[in-house]
């Protein structure tokens, strides 16, 4: 019987700067690494290296955070759950792999851009947003990776949860593509 060695060490464990990484987008890496200390005292979590279990339990304790931190903690939760279960090879092989471009990119819908604002905005308000910020930079429905990258990064100037909701979209979008 041919067995599977276990992962390395850092597949099965993660620091406290790994998941400030997760949320320093939005709050930056002082304010980050701030919070997850506090979550780390308040759930008593002790030791530099922690399993995905109790990295998974800060990130829930995280996201009952009012404000910022609550917003930023659950996207970091839902990033860090979709890394444990997502693999290069079940995103190859579940059909959705875009078709290539003559310029050598993949094209895909807005509307991807409208799920990954969806979650925060709400499904008509990111609706709105993307098809309003793709006609004022005369946008097709579908966009290869840049121009998507390039509509969120004008969405990312506006002020509020929009532009915070934007910035992480824009992390996500690659793990979408």
């Amino acid at each position: 019987m041919i067995t599977t060695p276990p992962p390395p060490t850092s597949e099965r464990t993660v620091s406290a700067g790994d998941l400030a990484a997760l949320m320093s987008a939005a709050l930056g890496i002082e304010k980050a690494t701030l919070a997850v200390a506090d979550a780390f005292v308040a759930l008593g979590v002790q030791g530099s290296r922690i399993d995905r279990e109790t990295a998974k339990r800060v990130l829930e304790h995280l996201s009952r955070a009012g404000g910022l931190v609550g917003i930023t903690g659950r996207v970091a939760l839902s990033r860090f759950e979709y890394g444990a279960r997502g693999s290069s090879v079940a995103r190859a092989t579940d059909g959705s792999a875009p078709e290539p471009t003559a310029s050598g990119g993949a094209k895909r819908s807005l509307s991807l851009v409208v799920t990954l604002l969806a979650p925060t905005l709400g499904q008509e308000r990111a609706a709105n947003l993307v098809r309003e910020t793709a006609s004022a930079m005369h946008l097709p429905d579908q966009v290869e990776l840049d121009d998507a990258l390039l509509l969120l990064e004008k969405i990312t100037r506006m002020s509020g949860i929009i532009g915070v909701a934007a910035r992480f979209a824009k992390t996500r979008i690659h793990l979408s593509w």
